[in-house]
């Protein structure tokens, strides 16, 4: 499924209309997080993390805080971020696809894996770094527990469809997935 965003705004007499196609039925019943996403979220460049590896996908991630009423992300409250994270192949006509990651807390470091293959071009491996909350929070409230959780994403395309997997678990494998084109 293709879902279509558009959105408009006004600014001093000026109309700006941003619109987003999104293949993946993910999109077409959390539009509202879409929404907020693009209102009021922060976006992280992946692409600029380890130079040293080449990349043939465009990564953005995404993040909103949580929905909670103790959540006030202008105080150092305990706040918790939620995760998206978008990718785009390097083409003429990109396959895109927008994926939760259902994490929370905060990413504090990202890295790229490096794959080689002759067989997937549109391949790429990313391991996350992710604390329990905000650095804010924790810096507020040191009994806040400091430990971190990895996160291990897999992007590839299959069948003409870009496709974001993670876990919780490293690859067991260099090899690419065997849906990868």
């Amino acid at each position: 499924m293709r879902v279509s965003l558009k959105k408009s705004l006004s600014v001093l007499g000026l109309t700006l209309i941003f619109a987003m196609s999104v293949a993946d039925t993910w999109a077409a019943s959390n539009t509202p997080d879409l929404t907020r996403i693009i209102a009021i979220g922060q976006t992280k460049e992946v692409n600029d993390y380890s130079p040293a590896i080449s990349k043939s996908i465009w990564v953005r991630l995404h993040s909103l805080p949580e929905k909670t009423n103790r959540c006030q992300t202008e105080t150092s409250t305990p706040c918790r971020l939620n995760y998206w994270l978008s990718a785009a192949t390097m083409d003429e006509q990109p396959e895109v696809a927008l994926q939760p990651l259902g994490v929370l807390g905060e990413v504090v470091d990202i890295e790229w894996l490096p794959v080689k293959s002759t067989t997937c071009i549109d391949w790429a491996r990313l391991k996350l770094t992710v604390k329990p909350f905000t650095k804010a929070a924790m810096e507020a409230n040191p009994s806040i527990p400091q430990d971190s959780t990895q996160l291990f994403v897999e992007m590839f395309t299959s069948n003409q469809h870009l496709r974001i997997a993670s876990s919780r678990q490293a690859f067991s494998s260099d090899q690419p997935p065997r849906q990868c084109r």
